[in-house]
């Protein structure tokens, strides 16, 4: 089989029913959780929107995540789901530092993913990545291929991972679902050792599905190597990116 172990762990999945522009029903929720799970995802953080046009709270996030669980219990597939956000750096400064730990992969974690805005640059990216590292938590640059800046300059990416920001890439745009300038900086951004992760930015069962594998293949097609590399982007880093802060001794 292509993947040895078929755990992929999905760190970016709007997968939550009626809170942003995923899903709108438990029904939508359950029919993406099925495609998730057919294509070899085994657990799932869900990520809704936190940003002014989606003002997300944490405690909403964690209510719906349990409500899923139920959901994907009484229907009998088996996907694990954890909370977590896709947090934007406009929405951040609302935030309490307690509501953004609340907020990170799989609720109480090391890492916030952090959304990229698609069109602007912000200047403020070098601070927050800071900040949030002086308050223990790494930050998570969320599909940064979509960006035209980083499109236009994929070295944009470099100071921040220098900083200890991690990135993240959709799968999708390996396979050129997000068109021809997502998929080349993709690539470029692979080639430039600055890809950390791929998970799937799915919305929907359709529309924006939250399928990895055929990412996979690409990016490991495009670094004419074996899978092993690549399947440690959707396997090993996200479900340690994922697990919870180990306490304090």
């Amino acid at each position: 089989m292509w993947s040895a172990r078929g755990h992929i762990t999905d760190i970016h999945c709007h997968l939550l029913p009626g809170l942003d522009d995923g899903p709108a029903t438990m029904d939508d929720s359950l029919a993406m959780a099925r495609r998730a799970v057919a294509d070899g995802t085994r657990t799932v953080v869900c990520t809704p929107h936190m940003h002014p046009t989606y003002p997300t709270h944490p405690d909403a996030v964690h209510t719906g995540v349990a409500r899923l669980a139920d959901a994907l219990r009484d229907a009998e597939i088996p996907l694990r789901v954890l909370p977590g956000a896709e947090i934007s750096h406009l929405y951040l400064p609302e935030m309490s530092i307690a509501q953004v730990r609340r907020a990170s992969l799989g609720a109480e974690g090391r890492w916030v993913l952090l959304e990229v805005p698609f069109r602007d640059w912000p200047p403020e990216l070098p601070r927050i990545i800071r900040t949030l590292g002086n308050r223990g938590l790494g930050t998570v640059l969320a599909h940064p291929e979509r960006s035209e800046p980083v499109q236009d300059d994929p070295f944009l990416l470099q100071p921040l991972i220098a900083l200890g920001a991690l990135a993240q890439v959709t799968a999708a745009s390996l396979t050129g679902g997000h068109g021809p300038d997502a998929a080349r900086t993709a690539r470029d951004l692979i080639d430039l050792r600055l890809v950390h992760v791929m998970a799937s930015d799915g919305h929907s069962a359709d529309w924006r599905p939250p399928l990895i594998m055929d990412g996979l293949r690409a990016a490991s097609d495009h670094m004419g190597t074996s899978t092993h590399h690549a399947l440690r982007m959707a396997e090993d880093v996200p479900a340690a990116l994922a697990a919870p802060m180990a306490p304090a001794a």
